[in-house]
């Protein structure tokens, strides 16, 4: 004898909870469409993808500090002027300054250290009065007015005066004869003669 035939099924219905999340499904994947449209979304890449030399740091948090004062701006740097012969004046500024300008009918106060070229000083007016004198008189040796023409007060220079400019072939106290000297002028004050 045969066994029954099964009862016919029922058609079989989906149960709505599960239309509702194939649903969402299909809203989260347009919304990741719409996001993205082509894909282009940056992914990290694998470690081994990066250059051998490369190291993954993590970064620190920022941390918060207080804002620093305003600087000063930095000035360019200093121009040098090469002599065009071996007895001209090498003048290199080492510091510019913004105040009145040194010229022959100036009287001037300056303070400085001579030394020669082996760094060996012979004189200096720090620690005692600046050293002041009327430009265009003849009452410095030519160079050391060459040096210091054209300068404005607050600047600093470094001065090299040949022999031919400075005491020639003439010796004084620690400088020898024929000595190239080397002065570090810095100008303080200048002063417009009255015209005559």
């Amino acid at each position: 004898m045969r066994p029954p035939p099964p009862p016919p099924s029922a058609p079989s219905r989906t149960p709505r909870w599960l239309l509702l999340v194939a649903g969402l499904a299909v809203l989260a994947l347009v919304a990741i469409v719409i996001a993205d449209p082509l894909g282009r979304r940056r992914r990290p890449e694998p470690e081994e993808a990066l250059p051998k030399k490369t190291r993954i740091v993590a970064e620190d948090p920022p941390t918060r500090t207080r804002p620093s004062p305003p600087r000063e701006p930095i000035a360019p740097p200093p121009p040098h002027r090469p002599p065009s012969s071996p007895q001209d004046v090498t003048i290199v500024e080492l510091r510019v300054g913004s105040g009145d300008v040194a010229t022959s009918d100036t009287k001037v106060t300056v303070e400085y250290t001579g030394t020669l070229l082996d760094g060996a000083k012979f004189d200096e007016t720090y620690g005692r009065a600046p050293f002041v004198f009327e430009m265009g008189r003849g009452h410095v040796i030519k160079g050391f007015e060459q040096g210091i023409d054209g300068m404005r007060v607050g600047g600093k220079r470094r001065v090299t005066i040949p022999a031919a400019l400075g005491y020639g072939d003439r010796a004084m106290a620690k400088i020898p004869a024929g000595s190239t000297l080397v002065f570090e002028v810095e100008l303080r004050k200048v002063e417009h003669r009255a015209a005559k």
